[in-house]
């Protein structure tokens, strides 16, 4: 009793709930609790006043319940105002993303057994479908139904022909290189990314970075492509349309190494009809470890491309054979407004908003393209605004959970989808990485999203000087196009 008396707000309380304290240690005047004794519910060997002094174990119950509740009330208030892990912010919701659906993409395709790894690197939307394309892989998955159960409405058997059945005939499949020589199975294609022009109605894949004949930097290889054929069934038959090589031209910007070069890429309708390609490069800097992991320095390359003369490059046994000229011009190197990003894996644009995602923060980033007032891309005036940053969901302990999103694109106002390689083997991510893996996924934005650090009645150039506004994000984008 004398020690805990020595802190005033227990021995307050001890007093108001067991009677004043006794002076002497040792008294043995009544105690509170002698009816009890007398009645026989608590021995008297136990509560001898002459022994413990005055009601000793009401005081040490007291002072117990008290130390636990005003811990407990301390660890509340240590999470609310210090924080303990993100989740326990009260901002967890207004800068989470919501799943929608995980689909790995082995279960999507009815034809997967063709295929042994989908480390999907990039994805982009076009005519109806998810065009997704694998570093590992020159087979594109051309998704039409994320909740399809390809894989298990029909056992694939290489050796009959017929592996389609008619439920097949509007979802998923793969689209293999009409050249198979050119691109052999047994080489893998180096795709980081893939964007879609809309003028030309052809894809663009892009390899990350390669190390060309005679030269000692390295390039991106930036493949111009064609689908071929419609998919159609032909008696017992479904037939897939092949992928054809147009044109294959490196990028005029270069890389010190193969780790890191363009991770993402997204073409943008431009000034006087032209087109242009935006890269985004990997690590920050543009460069290689250990320098691309300094934080807050993500690199947007725009590009136009230069034809050259000569012929049109091949590829040779999966490897480009350079005969022409051609080449992607760098016209402007822009700095990313993102100062957490550890590393930089792909992006996407929906009416001048520009999404980026990051592998090693599990994040994305909504922000404003600066454009012109048509919409159009003027190198000239090109540039990111301030925007904000959005966690993928985490475990139920607040651990990372999407691991390796290495795609992304919009699939509404308010709609995400996205992509995700394979887990880091030889221990290099955590267990849980692995539910996750080689999978196409969606994901909503947060319903009381507001876009505090933007502009908020137009896109152009002219609005980038205009205070900031606190329009929604879907009213943001219904004023200027339209919702979906």
């Amino acid at each position: 009793r004398e020690i805990f008396s020595q802190t005033k707000m227990t021995a307050s309380w001890s007093n108001r709930f067991c009677g004043k304290a006794p002076k002497s240690k040792w008294s043995t005047d009544t105690d509170a609790s002698t009816p009890l004794m007398e009645s026989g519910l608590i021995p008297s060997v136990i509560v001898s006043p002459g022994l413990f002094g005055r009601a000793w174990w009401c005081y040490v119950m007291v002072t117990l319940i008290g130390g636990v509740l005003l811990g407990a009330g301390a660890d509340y208030w240590a999470h609310r105002l210090i924080g303990g892990t993100w989740c326990d912010k009260t901002s967890f919701t207004k800068t989470t993303l919501l799943t929608v659906i995980d689909s790995p993409v082995f279960g999507l395709l009815p034809d997967a057994g063709e295929e042994f790894r989908f480390e999907v690197s990039s994805v982009v939307i076009a005519e109806h479908g998810y065009y997704a394309v694998c570093d590992s892989s020159w087979s594109i998955p051309a998704i039409h139904d994320l909740g399809a159960t390809g894989s298990f409405t029909n056992i694939y058997s290489p050796n009959y022909a017929g592996n389609w059945t008619p439920q097949n005939e509007h979802r998923n499949y793969l689209i293999h290189p009409e050249d198979m020589a050119a691109f052999p199975k047994d080489v893998d294609s180096q795709w980081e990314a893939v964007t879609y022009n809309k003028q030309l109605r052809h894809h663009l894949a892009v390899q990350e970075s390669i190390k060309l004949d005679g030269e000692d930097v390295y390039r991106a290889v930036i493949m111009l492509i064609n689908i071929v054929g419609r998919p159609w069934l032909e008696g017992k038959d479904w037939h897939v349309p092949k992928w054809r090589l147009l044109q294959a031209c490196p990028s005029e910007f270069t890389f010190t190494g193969a780790d890191k070069g363009f991770e993402g890429a997204l073409g943008m309708a431009g000034i006087d009809g032209r087109f242009f390609l935006l890269g985004l490069c990997e690590g920050n800097f543009c460069a290689q470890r250990p320098k691309a992991m300094h934080p807050g320095h993500g690199r947007l390359v725009v590009m136009e491309l230069d034809q050259g003369t000569g012929p049109s490059n091949t590829f040779v046994d999966g490897k480009l054979h350079r005969t022409s000229t051609c080449m992607w011009r760098t016209l402007k190197v822009v700095n990313l407004p993102i100062s957490s990003f550890r590393d930089y894996s792909d992006l996407a644009e929906r009416n001048g908003v520009l999404a980026v995602t990051s592998q090693e923060n599990s994040a994305v980033f909504m922000g404003k393209m600066v454009l012109t007032k048509d919409g159009l891309l003027d190198p000239a005036t090109f540039n990111i605004m301030n925007g904000d940053v959005f966690n993928f969901p985490p475990t139920s302990d607040c651990k990372v959970s999407y691991c390796n999103v290495e795609a992304i694109d919009f699939i509404s106002d308010r709609l995400l989808v996205a992509g995700s390689d394979t887990m880091k083997g030889k221990g290099r991510q955590e267990f849980q990485c692995s539910s996750k893996e080689a999978s196409m996924h969606a994901f909503s934005l947060p319903g009381k999203w507001r876009y505090t650090s933007l502009a908020d009645e137009d896109n152009s150039v002219e609005a980038a000087r205009m205070p900031l506004g606190h329009g929604r994000f879907d009213q943001f984008f219904a004023r200027q196009h339209g919702s979906d």
